[in-house]
């Protein structure tokens, strides 16, 4: 009986998913810290009084309009930006944060970053988590090829069959959970397998070949695929 391992090809369906969704959020992020980076580099700062407040609500939020007049050079602007700052009033005196290449390009406040820093950095997690997820499949393969010509092969008998929860597969995947007595120490000791597919249910019983790495016991691959063949011969 042919299995199918889920676990690879999801995780790297998955990380692939999340890299790019992480790239996108990062040169978003990237292009707006550049944008507001150029604006506090050149920015100048006037005098401005505020002379409307008005919220707009919707179905799940508000926003705050706000409807300020400044003068430069003797020339005076009225411009209406969205700021949800609380401690605005009507009347009130503030300053005007422009950009000395397009007056209409305001802020009330010094602008921090923060927000930037936050959207750079969901960006760079995401695109790691991708990377490390994308990777970790591969190197299990290689570390799985590595034990069974290595490692010492295990004969263990399989005394657990556990469903796993699975939020987008209609088909539960199985994992063994099996057990190797060893008469020399005489204890027993518990292995479990990788995540799988498959028809067949009547796994109790069945022996299983574990290889177990010989410098690190908790280093082991429970070979699932072969269970069928194994246990015909």
């Amino acid at each position: 009986m042919k299995y199918t391992i889920i676990h690879n090809k999801l995780k790297i369906i998955g990380s692939i998913i999340v890299f790019l969704i992480g790239l996108f959020i990062l040169v978003i992020g990237a292009q707006v810290t550049y944008h507001e980076v150029s604006f506090c580099k050149a920015e100048k700062i006037t005098k401005g009084v505020i002379k409307n407040i008005e919220v707009k609500y919707t179905s799940k939020s508000s926003d705050c309009y706000v409807t300020v007049e400044y003068c430069i050079d003797n020339y005076v602007y009225t411009n209406k930006i969205m700021d949800n700052s609380s401690s605005l009033k009507k009347g009130m005196e503030i300053d005007v944060y422009y950009n000395p290449e397009n007056h209409s390009n305001i802020r009330l406040a010094k602008h921090t970053y923060i927000t930037c820093f936050f959207v750079d950095v969901i960006g760079s997690v995401m695109i790691t988590f991708g990377i490390v997820s994308f990777l970790k499949p591969r190197k299990r393969e290689k570390q799985k090829k590595w034990l069974i010509e290595n490692g010492i092969k295990i004969m263990a008998e399989i005394k657990v069959i556990k469903l796993s929860y699975s939020l987008f597969l209609k088909e539960k995947p199985k994992e063994v959970i099996c057990v190797a007595v060893h008469s020399v120490k005489n204890n027993d000791t518990v292995y479990k397998s990788e995540k799988f597919f498959s028809n067949q249910k009547e796994y109790v019983g069945k022996q299983v070949p574990v290889y177990v790495n010989v410098l690190d016991k908790n280093e082991y691959y429970v070979d699932v695929q072969h269970i069928d063949k194994i246990n015909a011969e």
